[in-house]
């Protein structure tokens, strides 16, 4: 992954190890300077923090140094840190804004415990690190300007929830640096500025309010206001300067000549971005907070998704069951399916596959599945593909096997059960996995089990359960799902049900609103004969068809032997080989493949041709 450069403690500037990143980022998943860590998160003030912290090892990140000094690198690795100090309670918030970014290869929590870390790909070209970090400024502006230098020091940490991404793609996006030039003006082009001393001190008491650890963001915040004023003509920049600086040294800072340079930046940034006086042009109060959302605020990154792309949903191991869905963060997916007919058990599996293939990680709620060693068993007994029940003799798995099972299972799978099993209980217990383990999605299986005050109106209470996961999902960056069942439906003439729609459960068009996909589990042959394996997915609803999927029927096979679901005799589990899918041109696929009638998987050789036509 690359090669970094690690030194004993911050006394240590010369005796450089070079150590792989992937084994920084074990030793810090793993607890190697665990003890260290909690001592100082631990600590009772700062100054026996900052003395514990000298102890720890220096990482430098971005490649190998000869020594602890920015001309001292040898050979850039590709990244760059970031740090951010005293989160506080927005410390989760903020873990998940950076990690929905998809040039984050890393972020773990400081050794503080209240601020996190992240290492971003750059591309490994030393003469332009700092550069890139300009423009990760301009996606992150309350980073701090002065840790710019190549040689930034990362303390070792603890974190065994660290998330990382092999997967990460280079941050492309490069700033020069402006030329520092100080422009005197000819008497007859200066134009005095009547300062708006109003203006001035909405800048000011952000800065005379700013909580200890939020110091540096609030001055970089006020000064871009500032610059925003003086390109709309109403502070006179010398002035705003001098307010600035006379604020923030008021505020006991350890670095005056980097809080020079934020301002500096700051106001050279709002400059390019005039605030016009909208009291004066309309008569009317500007609002504090509007909500509105300007593309400014997002246009670096839209320049990158136009160069590299969208994140796709990713897939699920299934690669015809791809064209109709995939795994997709921030996305919540609605499973109907009748009692019986394994909906946990498909759901499950796609689950295991990405446990198996991405060590991804699950919380469930599924009371149904209770007593919770069953749970577990279900899930081994698909992992190592034979029964876990002596009741059936030579087909169980050996007590290796076993244990091979539950070494996996316990470390990819949480099964929640609270004693209240309501929606706030289950969801506080999927926060603290979150928080504890990283995990990478949820499974409320189902719907129809959590205990529900119905003395509310059942459409309001429904509208708001929906908007929460959702919200969950996005901030969190989770893949969540729910099941239920559908209400009394009526047999035909044959015995068998028709297809559930969202008509056919509680609250069918609250779902049908607020879900980004639905999928409903059909067995067709089930009336005719009990134990056929035949299992349909029917896609009703794909929110983001282009990133996602296509509506559509997959027929799959269920093996009870092995536990597992199969297409044309395949599964991915079989073999533990990850194959990935297959670039494809965009030249018009999705539309080809949503002008597709609603069908069954084909057999291996009619997909073949069909992709021939489409390709």
């Amino acid at each position: 992954m690359g090669t970094v450069t690690v030194f004993k403690n911050i006394l240590d500037l010369s005796k450089p190890n070079y150590v792989n990143i992937k084994n920084i980022y074990e030793r810090i998943r793993g607890g190697k300077d665990k003890d260290a860590v909690i001592a100082i998160r631990q600590a009772a003030d700062k100054k026996t923090r900052s003395k514990l912290k000298m102890e720890l090892p220096c990482i430098l990140f971005s490649g190998r140094f000869e020594a602890r000094f920015d001309d001292k690198l040898l050979e850039h690795s590709g990244r760059v840190v970031l740090d951010w100090d005293n989160l506080g309670d927005a410390i989760h918030d903020k873990r998940a804004e950076i990690k929905s970014y998809d040039f984050v290869e890393a972020v773990f929590t400081s050794p503080s415990g209240d601020g996190l870390k992240a290492v971003v790909k750059i591309p490994a070209n030393k003469e332009k690190h700092r550069g890139f970090y300009r423009g990760l400024m301009q996606v992150f502006p309350d980073i701090d300007s002065t840790s710019i230098n190549e040689s930034r020091v990362c303390y070792s940490s603890f974190d065994p929830a660290i998330y990382v991404n092999p997967n990460a793609v280079d941050f492309e996006v490069f700033i020069e640096e402006a030329p520092i030039a100080q422009r005197k003006f000819p008497e007859s082009e200066y134009k005095a500025v009547q300062t708006n001393y109003d203006k001035i001190n909405i800048a000011a008491k952000m800065i005379r309010e700013a909580a200890d650890g939020e110091k540096h963001a609030k001055l970089l915040a006020a000064s871009r206001l500032m610059g925003g004023y003086i390109g709309g003509g109403m502070v006179d920049e010398n002035e705003a300067i001098r307010v600035l600086e006379s604020e923030i040294q008021q505020r006991d800072i350890d670095n005056f000549p980097g809080a020079q340079k934020t301002i500096r930046d700051g106001v050279g940034y709002g400059k390019a971005l005039p605030i016009h006086e909208m009291e004066r042009l309309y008569g009317v109060s500007q609002p504090e907070n509007t909500g509105i959302k300007p593309a400014d605020a997002v246009w670096e990154g839209m320049k990158h998704t136009f160069v590299h792309g969208k994140k796709r949903g990713e897939t699920t191991h299934f690669e015809l069951f791809n064209e109709n869905f995939k795994w997709k963060a921030g996305e919540i997916t609605l499973v109907i399916a009748r009692p019986n007919y394994g909906k946990t058990e498909f759901v499950l599996q796609l689950m295991l596959m990405k446990s198996v293939f991405c060590g991804w990680k699950w919380g469930i709620f599924s009371p149904e599945n209770y007593p919770e060693d069953e749970f577990y068993d279900t899930l081994i007994h698909a992992y190592i593909g034979k029964t876990t029940d002596p009741f059936w003799g030579p087909a169980q798995m050996t007590i290796q096997e076993y244990e091979k099972g539950y070494e996996f299972v316990r470390k990819h799978f949480f099964y929640v059960y609270p004693e209240i099993q309501t929606v706030e209980e289950v969801r506080k217990n999927f926060l603290y996995l979150v928080e504890t383990e990283g995990i990478n999605g949820t499974f409320s299986d189902p719907f129809n089990q959590f205990e529900i005050d119905f003395g509310a109106r059942q459409d309001l209470f429904l509208s708001q359960y929906l908007r929460d996961c959702k919200r969950f999902a996005v901030k969190y960056q989770l893949c969540d799902v729910i099941s239920t069942h559908p209400k009394a439906m009526m047999r035909d003439k044959n015995g068998n049900y028709a297809i559930p729609d969202i008509y056919d459960i509680w609250g069918g068009a609250m779902w049908g609103n607020k879900m980004d996909n639905i999928m409903v589990i059909d067995r067709p042959n089930m009336a005719l004969d009990p134990q056929d394996g035949t299992v349909d997915i029917i896609l009703k609803k794909i929110k983001k068809q282009k990133l996602v999927g296509a509506l559509g029927t997959c027929r799959f096979e269920f093996q009870r032997k092995t536990n597992r679901y199969y297409i044309d005799g395949i599964n991915p589990l079989e073999d533990k080989v990850y194959t990935p899918e297959r670039p494809k041109s965009f030249e018009d696929t999705t539309r080809k493949i949503q002008a597709r009638p609603l069908r069954l998987s084909l057999t291996k050789s009619e997909r073949e041709d069909e992709e021939k036509e489409l390709f």
